[in-house]
């Protein structure tokens, strides 16, 4: 008696409650998805790399990302390293996009074709002196192939104000990474591209930084 009833009722539901039933238990599936991608946090982002006049290889920077992942260990992504190729020095945009990105700790690296741009950033206290935050292996290797390029920082200073050309006339320190010529670099960029690379002031990731120059060190 008890097995017929509930088979009855069985019936009864799969009749005319199933497919609401399933229906609503996926509009919940579909909606507990969408909560958990919105409301998840963002990765963090290991190394922020901003490249000025130059239109990278895909594949390569996919590469290159994916071996500065394997050096960051367990726990990281490929895509918590952006080398990000869409900076322009001539847009007045891309250099207040970078002001924002430095003053937030947002940006770890610039590189660019150019010395005097990359210059210029020293003198205006973006970069920070490579000696003090590169592995000394990498900086003994720059010293030895005269890839340091010692040039005028900010003068950080209370004394005289912004307007009185502070700018350039800080002490000269090897603020810039001169990586032309080298085949890891080229591979990314074309043959005979030049590279200037700077790591930026106050950079969380400068050990990732590091590992950015030893990966195109080859």
């Amino acid at each position: 008696m008890f097995g017929t009833r509930f088979r009855k009722k069985l019936q009864y539901f799969m009749d005319y409650y199933f497919l609401k039933a399933a229906a609503v238990c996926f509009g919940i599936f579909v909606v507990a998805l969408f909560l958990v991608h919105y409301f998840r946090p963002e990765p963090e982002i290991m190394l922020y790399a901003a490249v000025y006049d130059l239109t990278l290889d895909a594949a390569q920077k996919d590469a290159l990302c994916r071996e500065l992942d394997a050096a960051c260990g367990e726990g990281t992504a490929a895509s918590q390293i952006l080398v990000d190729d869409s900076f322009r020095s001539d847009s007045r945009k891309d250099v207040e996009r970078l002001q924002v990105l430095a003053a937030n700790q947002a940006v770890d690296v610039i590189i660019c074709p150019r010395k005097d741009i990359m210059m210029s950033y020293a003198a205006y206290g973006y970069l920070t002196d490579l000696t003090k935050v590169l592995p000394q292996e990498v900086v003994e290797t720059a010293k030895g192939e005269d890839r340091l390029l010692v040039t005028p920082g900010m003068l950080w200073t209370d004394e005289i104000s912004f307007e009185d050309h502070e700018s350039g006339h800080g002490p000269a320190l090897p603020y810039i990474y001169d990586l032309s010529g080298k085949k890891a670099w080229e591979a990314l960029a074309g043959v005979g591209t030049a590279c200037y690379l700077g790591v930026v002031l106050d950079s969380p990731h400068w050990v990732m930084a590091g590992e950015l120059i030893a990966a195109m060190l080859a």
